[in-house]
């Protein structure tokens, strides 16, 4: 590209540039919505391994219950033991609420990821006819144009069509999921 820069034709260059230039927005924009996806992983994974601890402290608990039982120990005791495994129960619930709460939000995320990602495909991809034509008319090449916008926005059309049926497919199996949970 930096060849076309300095050797490319006013045209060619202008299309040149408009194109990098969008290319490197949607590449610093798609690149910031990962990393609001990676933090929202951090919380999740920070979340499983809470879970993970609480789940021991309820295990803990539970085999001293069995303990006191096995070895008919005073009611008082198994009381407050009782106590610490509800309180360990408890907080394992809380916490898989939040991992639940936190996976949607998750998936959510990676949604409008998806969904930004192709619409700023298709941006980019308005773009190519102007960088083609520009190239092919600095080079001499013949083009009819008319020809190639027919053939490109049937092209372009039958990807809008796949993306939108991949969206459709995902949205769907995401209604799905919720309604089983």
């Amino acid at each position: 590209m930096a060849r076309i820069q300095v050797i490319g034709y006013d045209a060619t260059v202008h299309a040149i540039s408009a194109y990098t230039s969008a290319f490197v927005a949607v590449y610093a924009d798609l690149f910031f919505q990962r990393i609001v996806l990676q933090e929202r992983q951090k919380e999740t994974q920070a979340i499983t391994e809470a879970m993970g601890g609480h789940a021991k402290e309820r295990d803990r608990w539970l085999e001293a219950m069995k303990q006191i039982n096995v070895q008919g120990g005073d009611s008082d005791r198994f009381k407050a033991v009782l106590a610490q495994f509800t309180f360990a129960s408890g907080q394992w619930t809380e916490q898989f609420d939040a991992l639940k709460t936190s996976s949607r939000a998750q998936f959510a995320v990676h949604l409008e990821l998806y969904r930004s990602a192709i619409d700023q495909f298709r941006r980019i991809h308005g773009l190519v006819p102007s960088v083609l034509f520009a190239v092919r008319k600095e080079l001499e090449l013949p083009l009819d144009e008319e020809q190639f916008m027919k053939a490109y926005l049937a092209s372009s059309r039958q990807q809008a069509a796949v993306l939108e049926a991949f969206m459709e497919k995902v949205k769907r199996a995401t209604e799905e999921g919720e309604r089983s949970v």
